[in-house]
Formats: C-alpha cells, structure tokens, sequence
C-alpha cells in the first residue's frame, strides 16, 4: 500500500501527462469541437490572442496557441507561484492540494470544461500518424465470391 501511496504522490506532484503531447493532437482534438463552443473560448482569452477572424479554424490556432504559451509558462513555475496564482479558484486548503490538480483546475477555468476535456484527450500515436497503421494482408484463405 505504501508503494502505491508513494506512487500517487509522485504523479500528483508532476505536471499533467496531457502538457507533453504533440501540438497537432491538441489542434485535431480542438477542431473536433462544436464551432461556436471553440469561437466562444477564443473569446475568453487575452486580447493579444484573439483572433481577428471568428471562424474555427482561427480560434483553434489561437486557443493552441494560448494554451503553448500557458503551458510552458505553468510547467515552469514552483507550486507557491501556481498556488498563489490559482488561489481563487481553489476550494481546498492549498498544501492538500496536488500540482496536478491545480493545473487541471486552472486550464478548466482558463477555456471551460468542453476545450479543457479536449485539450486533456489520450494521445493514441497510430491515430496521429496514418503511415503508421498496418495495412492487413487479403486473407487468401477466404474463397472469392465475386461474380
């Protein structure tokens, strides 16, 4: 028990698994989105990165774009910095309250529940590289009935 105590303290402590995928996940998960829940978002954000053109194609560059910037900036911060930050948004006692969970909880604020859920999707490296999936060989075995 003790080692998987050990365990879960470790993985809270460490920024989400989701911060490293590759951006393209990010963008083919966000354009997966309903167009007004990601123009909505996009709205949301600081003036320098909304977009100009409220098209979904422009709001997904700019939410990845967001989110880049976000997530290098609150991977690099100590737990004080992103506690203080996050301070508001917190319902908990701040030292029973993992890093993880005041990531997750802040990107959640930061672009709502629908694109945070989005941004957080497994990363799955054969849906991302096609080249990837085998391609089967024709079962030779089965009789052909073709006309």
């Amino acid at each position: 028990m003790g080692d998987l105590c050990a365990l879960y303290a470790t993985v809270a402590s460490d920024d989400p698994a989701w911060f490293f995928f590759p951006d393209v996940h990010y963008s083919m998960s966000l354009s997966d989105l309903p167009a007004p829940v990601v123009i909505e978002a996009s709205r949301q954000l600081p003036a320098a990165f909304v977009p100009k053109k409220r098209t979904r194609p422009e709001s997904v560059k700019s939410l990845l774009s967001h989110f880049c910037c976000l997530r290098a900036e609150l991977g690099a911060a100590p737990n004080e910095a992103l506690f203080a930050r996050c301070l508001p948004f917190i319902k908990r006692p701040l030292p029973s309250v993992p890093h993880l969970c005041v990531i997750s909880g802040y990107i959640e604020m930061m672009y709502g529940e629908v694109v945070a859920a989005a941004l957080r999707l497994p990363y799955n490296n054969s849906l991302a590289a096609p080249d990837s999936i085998p391609n089967p060989e024709p079962d030779h075995a089965m009789p052909n009935h073709e006309p």
